[in-house]
């Protein structure tokens, strides 16, 4: 059961951890939530396969937490919505949980960095 007060907080970290942990414990409201989110999820996956056809769609980020409620709708989604012969892509979730996108942020920048500019930072200190 969702606590009120937590709710009417400005705290949005707060929030969607204990909506999330409502939808571990089986709370049918936010179990019916996570699943229409993932079932719209898996619409645009599909169009993304249909797109790029990767060999893999990793999904990560806060509601990784809820690995097991995610993939059921995302599949049905993907089945009714995606070309047959393209439903080869895996679906898998992330072991990185909500510090994903940081992770990926910050692989990106190093990758950008180049090694001229690595000796210009070394010189200047």
């Amino acid at each position: 059961m969702l606590n009120t007060s937590i709710l009417e907080s400005g705290d949005y970290e707060l929030k969607s951890s204990h909506f999330l942990e409502a939808a571990r414990r089986g709370d049918s409201l936010t179990v019916e939530i996570v699943s229409d989110v993932a079932y719209n999820i898996g619409r645009g996956i599909a169009i993304l396969i249909h797109l790029f056809n990767p060999e893999s769609v990793i999904l990560s980020g806060r509601c990784s937490s809820c690995a097991t409620l995610w993939p059921p709708p995302i599949k049905r989604a993907l089945n009714e919505f995606c070309i047959p012969r393209l439903l080869t892509t895996t679906l898998e979730m992330s072991s990185l949980g909500h510090n994903a996108e940081l992770i990926g942020a910050s692989i990106l920048a190093i990758d950008q960095i180049k090694e001229s500019d690595i000796q210009k930072i070394t010189a200047i200190t």
